[in-house]
């Protein structure tokens, strides 16, 4: 048998940009985007997403200006749209393969007697699939003082996702083993702050030492209908998902069987070859994969033309 594979795809897109400034002070900047693919069904294959994004030098201001503590005011704020378009194919025929458990060939070779049998992929994609699409808002502030002694920033940032093409496991009594589909839904709140100090500032001799802090937690708040939870990695268990309710990813598998208070439960059966050891419970999340917060710090010495840089980085 001989096989044969031809791809093709195309993306036409349409962009526009305005940028305006009042005064040096408060920037304004917009833009938008449509794009036409060529990988979506037909009805789905243009999408549109804009953003904009507003900052206010608020040490311009005559009051601010020539100012002994304030040396630098920004105050920041952002929207944004981002389209992302998934693969969408019709369904089409293939040679028929076997498989089961840690077992996998080919017991039935084609072609018999010289003729060729095929089946239906197993895999099928909604005929209504639509692009997947980002909102994010974002706010912040920079701030300097004392001649740049002293510099501050922080920024707080909203994802939603909305429509993310996933693909969601099907009945295997249905013939096919799942069905590619908007089925998801997920936002993220994210906090970032950074603080740097200049300890020492003369001419032979400086000492600068940052602070960084990000907290970014991802959270899932739908999938497909009937669906809780999405194998994304791993084999049989522990594995990777992403269930609804849970923050994303965790890491799912067997947990320990407890009693009403929460205490782990032990085998009690003096003739078992498990006496004593904990008792097996229900599938469930066992741990999570992103960490709490993430903490880094630099220093950065110099005296003359000698540099000492240090680096210190916890993940929670």
């Amino acid at each position: 048998t001989a096989t044969e594979n031809q791809s093709k795809q195309r993306t036409v897109g349409f962009f526009g940009n305005i940028s305006l400034t009042y005064k040096n002070m408060v920037f304004l900047n917009a833009t938008g985007r449509n794009d036409y693919v060529s990988t979506m069904p037909r009805g789905n294959r243009s999408f549109f997403y804009p953003s904009v994004s507003l900052s206010w030098v608020l040490s311009e201001l005559e009051a601010l200006r020539g100012n002994s503590v304030v040396s630098f005011a920004e105050v920041r704020a952002s929207y944004a749209q981002v389209g992302q378009a998934g693969t969408y194919i019709e369904n089409y025929f293939t040679k028929p393969t076997y498989s089961g458990g840690f077992w996998q060939g080919n017991p039935i070779s084609y072609p018999i007697g010289g003729i060729n049998a095929y089946i239906p992929n197993s895999t099928i994609y909604d005929p209504n699939l639509k692009p997947q699409n980002t909102v994010s808002y974002e706010g912040g502030f920079d701030l300097k003082l004392f001649n740049n002694i002293l510099s501050l920033e922080y920024t707080y940032s909203r994802q939603n996702v909305t429509d993310q093409i996933f693909p969601v496991p099907l009945a295997g009594s249905t013939g096919l083993s799942q069905l590619v589909m908007n089925g998801g839904k997920i936002h993220t709140n994210a906090h970032e702050a950074i603080v740097n100090v200049k300890i020492l500032n003369q001419k032979d001799l400086e000492w600068n030492v940052g602070v960084n802090y990000s907290k970014i937690d991802n959270y899932v708040d739908e999938l497909a209908p009937g669906v809780e939870s999405i194998f994304l990695g791993g084999f049989t268990t522990p594995q990777v998902r992403a269930g609804i309710g849970a923050k994303y990813p965790v890491i799912y598998g067997t947990q320990f069987k407890k009693d009403s208070q929460g205490r782990i439960l032990v085998d009690e059966d003096p003739n078992s070859d498990y006496y004593g050891m904990p008792m097996a419970g229900d599938p469930g999340v066992i741990g999570n994969c992103s960490p709490d917060f993430i903490l880094g710090a630099n220093s950065n010495f110099r005296w003359k033309n000698v540099t000492l840089n240090a680096t210190l980085s916890w993940q929670k």
